[in-house]
Order: C-alpha cells, then structure tokens, then sequence
C-alpha cells in the first residue's frame, strides 16, 4: 500500500522514488513463507524511509490448533496417549493375571 504523502513525495524527488521502486522490486523478487490460507505480507510505503514498514507471516489461529476449542493439538495427542497407555497396563495385567491362575491350576493338580 503506498499512502497519498508517499505518492506526492514520489512525484516530487526521484532519490525516494527509486528508493520506493527498489522496495517494491526487492519485496517480490525473493521467494517469501510458503503459499497458504493463513499467511500474509505486505508493505506501507510513508512519505519516508522511516515511515515504511512491512509485515510477513501468519494470522489467525496456527495449524496446531483446532477450529473449535483452540486445544492445541500436541495437547490433544499427549492425553490420547496417557489413554492408551492406562487401557494397555490395563490389557497386560489381564494377561499375567490369566497367566498366574493358570499355572496355579497346572502346580495343583
């Protein structure tokens, strides 16, 4: 976005002018963040130097979280995991307590 000062100044001083064109050029002659739906750049261009500013990266919530809850995903992933840990200490003490009786049967007769 070029403001109207930065404009005016253009018409007027050819030095800011190419400084505002060799901006410009720089800013889309480099490969930037990836393409996505929730990336975004762009550029102010002030009436100086030191009223220019720029902005590239992402907006909105980041992929990690979800639409609806903003739980993160890592968060998500560390209890499913804590589940299946307990139902698996819970299918191996099964299994050894089948185990141990049967054997008991097996010594006793």
């Amino acid at each position: 976005m070029i403001k109207e000062e930065a404009f005016e100044r253009m018409k007027n001083d050819p030095e800011y002018e190419n400084y505002v064109l060799n901006r410009v050029r720089s800013a889309y002659s480099v490969q930037g963040l990836p393409v996505g739906s929730n990336n975004v750049s762009f550029d102010v261009i002030g009436a100086s130097p030191e009223e220019c500013y720029g902005y590239a990266g992402p907006v909105g919530k980041s992929g990690s979280e979800t639409a609806n809850d903003g739980e993160s995903w890592w968060k998500k992933r560390h209890e499913r995991m804590e589940e299946l840990m307990k139902e698996q200490e819970k299918e191996a003490v099964k299994k050894s307590t089948g185990k141990t009786k049967s054997c008991t049967k097996r010594i006793s007769k």
